[in-house]
């Protein structure tokens, strides 16, 4: 079975949403359950998720999911966005099969740093009353300087 990296997005998305008031195991999401299993596994094995692996049952993997790791959160901060995902997803069009977590999170990253940069909202304000937000926009710009 190949990565489906929509299938990952929205499982991290569900799991960051429902965790850690209650801790998920693979029947408590819908869809085929021999896929959302399997990436569940390879989310655990990613280290993207704090779970446990239960095992296979006949073909099937099993989980249980505790809630989102350090690197979950910071590749799901990465990919949340509708559109960086689309233009991230855009940008590895034809090559989905063969893209490794490393590059496709370095994309998402990418792309989010320039929306946050151009986006006016964090541009610095007289009365520094958007400190946060310039903060942020000076973390994206030092992030292009990293990452080229």
């Amino acid at each position: 079975m190949k990565r489906d990296w929509d299938l990952i997005r929205n499982l991290l998305l569900e799991i960051e949403e429902k965790t850690p008031k209650k801790t998920l195991s693979t029947s408590d999401f819908k869809g085929d359950a021999k896929a959302i299993g399997y990436h569940l596994t390879l989310l655990v094995e990613a280290g993207l998720v704090k779970g446990l692996d239960t095992g296979t049952i006949g073909s099937r993997f099993s989980c249980k999911i505790f809630r989102l790791s350090w690197s979950g959160h910071d590749f799901l901060d990465a990919i949340s966005n509708d559109n960086v995902w689309t233009k991230t997803k855009e940008s590895v069009k034809g090559i989905e099969g063969k893209i490794t977590f490393e590059t496709l999170k370095y994309i998402a990253v990418k792309y989010m740093s320039t929306l946050m940069t151009s986006n006016s909202k964090y541009a610095w304000s007289k009365d520094h009353s958007n400190k946060s937000q310039w903060i942020m926009a000076q973390a994206a710009n030092v992030l292009k300087t990293v990452v080229p």
